[in-house]
């Protein structure tokens, strides 16, 4: 029998029972979901059991805003909380595009003002460049209109790199956004450099650029690696 507050909860702890926060999800509507899952999984089968020769990327776009987002911070308890200060001026933002290894956890990204038809179809030959030797590259991404426009397509196929779209509505099965939580977290949210861009944009690739090497910690952040 559990007599208090704090047997019980070593009692869920044997049973490995926790509380935890739940999380928004969306049933997709794609009559083609169970394939394209089936599709994705093949292929990441293939890179794990052929690294440097099949490479898969995780693909996504982030908007970084000029002005800090609000989000909880240390600091003494009297008083009010630390200041999101705002830019004065017309808010602007920056786009960020990036490509997470599904085998190594490096990180390609680049950081614009706008991240559109002719950005992507810059961004694939970039790719390329970054994997010269590998038979096969797989970009696995969401379903937003621009990835898959006419010249977009033409531009990865150009580099003989494969697009691969997540099922609609499922954006939280791509990976990479555990990424920008962890960026979010460590720079954008209430970040000091309100209305200055060189120095935000300075942090931002700060951050990115410690990825540019193989990374088993980010793996395991993101879920990637047991």
């Amino acid at each position: 029998m559990v007599n208090s507050v704090s047997g019980l909860w070593r009692v869920c702890q044997r049973l490995g029972i926790q509380f935890r926060r739940g999380w928004e999800f969306w049933a997709s509507p794609d009559p083609f979901a169970t394939e394209t899952l089936a599709w994705i999984d093949e292929v990441c089968q293939e890179a794990e059991a052929n690294p440097g020769q099949v490479v898969v990327l995780w693909m996504d776009e982030l908007t970084v805003y000029l002005s800090p987002s609000t989000a909880p911070t240390w600091g003494t308890q009297e008083g009010r909380a630390h200041k999101a200060h705002q830019a004065t001026k017309d808010e602007t933002y920056r786009r960020i595009v990036a490509t997470l290894d599904h085998t190594s956890g490096q990180v390609r990204y680049q950081l614009r003002k706008k991240i559109g038809k002719q950005a992507l179809c810059e961004f694939y030959p970039y790719i390329r460049r970054q994997y010269p030797d590998a038979q096969r590259i797989h970009v696995i991404q969401d379903c937003c209109p621009t990835h898959f426009l006419d010249e977009v397509c033409e531009a990865a196929e150009k580099v003989q790199v494969t697009m691969v779209p997540l099922p609609t509505y499922s954006s939280w099965r791509n990976y990479i956004e555990q990424l920008w939580c962890c960026l979010k977290q460590d720079v954008i949210h209430m970040h000091p450099w309100s209305g200055q861009w060189d120095l935000l944009g300075h942090a931002i690739r700060c951050f990115l650029d410690r990825f540019r090497q193989p990374n088993t910690s980010l793996l395991r952040y993101v879920g990637l690696c047991n």
